[in-house]
């Protein structure tokens, strides 16, 4: 069993390396809890314990991941790189008992992160939660005041 890794170092977004018109791949999820009759870690303990977020369906591979975590925290508070996408069910998967998950199905991917970060910054909600995958270039990221300044542009 892994051990859940202690809190990871902070970041200002704009310290960030990475070309301005690079993907981030921003995902969303809970705090973290355990539900009452599994002793699955979800949402951000799932992150810290494996490094990882899952488990999406194929997309356009980009270097970035970012996590905006939903209430009470309301924000996107985690950022890494993409080590690569993998199918658990091809053996691929350092996760334990990834089958159970309610959200995996066959052919859906897991991501492992490396050198993931707290953004020092967070980008706080304002009119726009995130509630599905979305895709936002990295000058965009570094620059967001809250999620709407992320995607008003989209509206």
């Amino acid at each position: 069993m892994n051990k859940i890794s202690e809190e990871y170092p902070l970041v200002e977004r704009r310290s960030i390396k990475g070309h301005p018109n690079d993907s981030i791949l921003i995902c969303s999820g809970k705090p973290s809890f355990r539900t009452k009759d599994e002793d699955l870690p979800y949402g951000v303990e799932f992150l810290k314990k494996y490094n990882a977020w899952g488990f999406l369906k194929p997309c356009r591979k980009v270097p970035f991941f970012a996590l905006y975590v939903a209430a009470p925290v309301s924000s996107i508070k985690y950022f890494a790189e993409i080590k690569g996408f993998f199918d658990p069910s091809l053996g691929e998967s350092h996760v334990e008992r990834y089958e159970e998950y309610p959200n995996y199905q066959v052919g859906r991917r897991l991501i492992k992160l490396k050198n993931i970060r707290i953004l020092k910054n967070p980008i706080p909600y304002k009119k726009i939660a995130i509630q599905n995958t979305k895709f936002v270039d990295m000058d965009t990221f570094k620059s967001a005041e809250t999620t709407l300044d992320l995607f008003s542009h989209r509206i």
